[in-house]
């Protein structure tokens, strides 16, 4: 599994989400790197753990840490979008399935902070 914040819009607000980027990294140093190559935004890794709920305990601590700046870029336009991706080698040979459980407060901090979430499963057979 792996999984990053997205933070993203149009060209019009490239600008702001660079102001965006910085400000995150005034709180926290090299957190923003630049503008991703699909020229739209950029992304912070949260997690590469194996496990589910490193991947929630890393974007609850991150959205708490960057909460004000989220939510004001949130608040003029910007998308904000907490990424999940499953490869299928996150599946293991002898299981029937991959189960993620979530008690509430990971939805709830998405929530609050009206961040959308995304899980992509990749069967790259």
């Amino acid at each position: 599994m792996y999984s990053v914040l997205r933070i993203t819009g149009s060209y019009i607000n490239m600008e702001h989400i660079k102001n965006i980027g910085e400000s995150m990294n005034k709180i926290l140093d090299n957190t923003y790197t630049g503008i991703r190559k699909a020229g739209d935004g950029f992304s912070i890794e949260i997690s590469k753990s194996d496990i589910w709920n490193d991947h929630v305990n890393s974007v609850i601590e991150k959205i708490k840490l960057f909460e004000k700046v989220l939510i004001d870029g949130r608040e003029s336009g910007i998308n904000v979008t907490f990424d999940l991706a499953i490869e299928n080698t996150d599946f293991h040979s002898n299981s029937v399935g991959l189960f993620l459980h979530e008690s509430g407060e990971l939805i709830s901090c998405l929530n609050y902070s009206k961040i959308e979430m995304e899980i992509s499963i990749y069967n790259n057979h």
